[in-house]
């Protein structure tokens, strides 16, 4: 049977079966929550593609000394979580499963090309459908219910009701707008994955029309998700764009938003934003929840950070240094990945945890840097920053940035073997 190929930029093919397996590592992050063969569904396909993963590396046979260089940073944080507590047979697999993809992907054995393709996919697919779910809503009066509950773990139960109606939250409150998410269990969830490939998009140097269009449709998608984080970033992303945007001259400068042509646009967004504060529910109502509390619950800051903070400055001495406990106990509400981190593994675990993203902020450029630098700073609010999948994920995405760098530097050094050849 003849296998069909995939054709990529810059000369790559890949097969379907480069396509589908690279797909269950994308997909990993939605599935954690959904019963599987292993553990969950997102366990379930990691370990369905580690085959695929492996023989790759076998067949590879040689993995270059730079991406040890690379991936060094991301190894420590991992090693830790081995040894320290304890560990159990399970969590030990995950941790090999990561080091084994990280290598895979870091040294260019699968493409991270390939991966972010099929990022691009998942997410555009997202945002298409949840403007479906707000058309099905508000004009044909049913809410469009794109999650497959049946297969929820029972430790997920708390998103069934938010799945079944897109109007309750997972407190069990009744929200006051509606709050679709396609395919994701809630908005934060929707955010997170899409926010990554938004700003791969937004700020990427070669940002031609099939980029713009693509990035329009994931901003959509975000701001309709009614995620505050996710329409801070979203605002953000296409700041950083104008201002960067002009010449030859890619940097960030403040003289370049000063510019007649980009008052005007950043006066119109103004307006607009004004607008929509002011006269569209939902928006209006995913900016308040952000910043203020509403009918004596806090807001999403404060729900995600002031009780972490709270539980975090009891800690002293060793248990500061090293952590409480890799398993949560006695603590009823979502900590962010920052506090998580600090409540599992202590000072030490927390600065192992970041040493990887800020290496790419010191490394990479444009979009790369920007992709590190958020997740940083979302890692004190979201609860998934710091979990096996989403780290995977991010990690991916970061690790292109390093094998785009490399391919851009061997780019010269070929074209001068070339040149040799054909002198000689």
């Amino acid at each position: 049977m003849r296998s069909i190929e995939i054709h990529m930029p810059a000369g790559q093919k890949y097969t379907w079966i480069d396509a589908l397996f690279v797909f269950l590592i994308a997909v990993s992050p939605l599935l954690q929550h959904y019963k599987g063969l292993f553990i969950n569904g997102g366990v379930t396909v990691m370990i369905l593609a580690l085959p695929y993963v492996f023989v790759k590396l076998v067949i590879k046979n040689v993995i270059p000394f730079r991406t040890f260089r690379v991936i060094a940073p991301f190894l420590p944080f991992l090693l830790f979580k081995v040894v320290d507590h304890g560990t159990y047979v399970a969590e030990f697999g995950q941790v090999m499963i990561l080091i084994l993809f990280a290598f895979a992907f870091g040294s260019g054995t699968v493409s991270t090309n390939l991966f972010i393709r099929i990022v691009l996919g998942i997410s555009c697919a997202a945002s298409v459908l949840i403007v479906l779910q707000y058309i099905c809503y508000y004009i044909l009066g049913f809410h469009l219910r794109l999650v497959p509950i049946s297969l929820f773990l029972d430790s997920s139960a708390q998103w069934v009701e938010l799945a079944k109606t897109g109007r309750v939250g997972v407190t069990g409150r009744v929200i006051s707008f509606y709050r679709p998410s396609a395919f994701f269990l809630e908005p934060s969830h929707m955010f997170l994955y899409l926010c990554a490939p938004l700003l791969y998009e937004v700020l990427n140097p070669r940002f031609g029309k099939r980029e713009k269009r693509r990035a329009v449709l994931l901003s959509v998608g975000i701001v309709l998700s009614t995620s505050g984080m996710g329409i801070g970033v979203t605002l953000g992303a296409w700041l950083l764009h104008l201002a960067k945007k002009g010449g030859r001259d890619r940097r960030l400068t403040l003289s370049k938003l000063l510019k007649p042509k980009k008052l005007v646009i950043l006066g119109g967004l103004a307006v607009v934003l004004v607008v929509l504060f002011y006269r569209v529910n939902f928006f209006h109502q995913s900016v308040m929840r952000v910043f203020s509390s509403d009918s004596g619950h806090g807001s999403a800051i404060s729900g995600r950070v002031t009780l972490g903070s709270a539980f975090i400055r009891g800690m002293r001495g060793k248990q500061l240094l090293f952590g409480i406990s890799d398993q949560y106990s006695e603590i009823d509400f979502n900590m962010s990945g920052f506090y998580g981190t600090m409540y599992k593994y202590g000072i030490v675990g927390t600065a192992l945890s970041y040493l990887f993203y800020l290496k790419c902020m010191i490394d990479l450029k444009e979009q790369y840097f920007w992709i590190a630098a958020v997740v940083v700073v979302v890692s004190f609010f979201s609860a998934h920053t710091h979990g096996t999948f989403y780290m995977l994920y991010f990690t991916i995405i970061l690790l292109d940035g390093y094998v785009r760098k490399e391919a851009a530097r061997n780019v010269p050094r070929e074209v001068a073997q070339l040149q040799k050849i054909l002198e000689g």
